[in-house]
C-alpha cells in the first residue's frame, strides 16, 4: 500500500494524498451555447409533443358521442398549426443564436 504523504495546498484547497485522483475543474457553459442546445433541443421536442397529441388525446373522447368527428377534426387541425407555429418560432430563435455561417460552409 502506497504511504500517504501531503501533497502541497494552494488557497482553499483541501487536502489531498497522492493516491487521490485528480480533480477536474467545474465545467460551467457560455450562456450562449447552452442556449442554442436548449433549443435545438426544444426544436426535437415539437414533433413529439405533437404526435402525443394526435395520438393520444382522441383516445380519450368516448365512442358514440355526437359531434366528435367535427371537433376531432378541429382538434388536429389546431395541433398542426401550434406545431408550425413553435416550430417557426423555434427556429427564428436559433437562427439568431447561431453563428454566421462563411461562404465555405455552405
Amino acid at each position: 500500500m502506497p504511504t500517504r504523504r501531503p501533497l502541497p495546498r494552494g488557497r482553499g484547497e483541501p487536502f489531498r494524498a497522492e493516491t487521490d485522483p485528480p480533480r477536474r475543474p467545474a465545467l460551467f457553459l457560455a450562456p450562449q451555447p447552452y442556449r442554442q442546445r436548449r433549443l435545438i433541443d426544444a426544436a426535437r421536442a415539437v414533433p413529439l409533443f405533437g404526435a402525443f397529441l394526435v395520438l393520444a388525446v382522441p383516445l380519450l373522447i368516448p365512442r358514440g358521442v355526437e359531434g366528435t368527428t367535427t371537433s376531432l377534426l378541429v382538434f388536429l387541425l389546431l395541433v398542426w398549426i401550434g406545431m408550425v407555429i413553435a416550430a417557426a418560432l423555434i427556429a427564428r430563435f436559433l437562427r439568431g443564436a447561431m453563428p454566421e455561417a462563411r461562404d465555405g460552409d455552405r
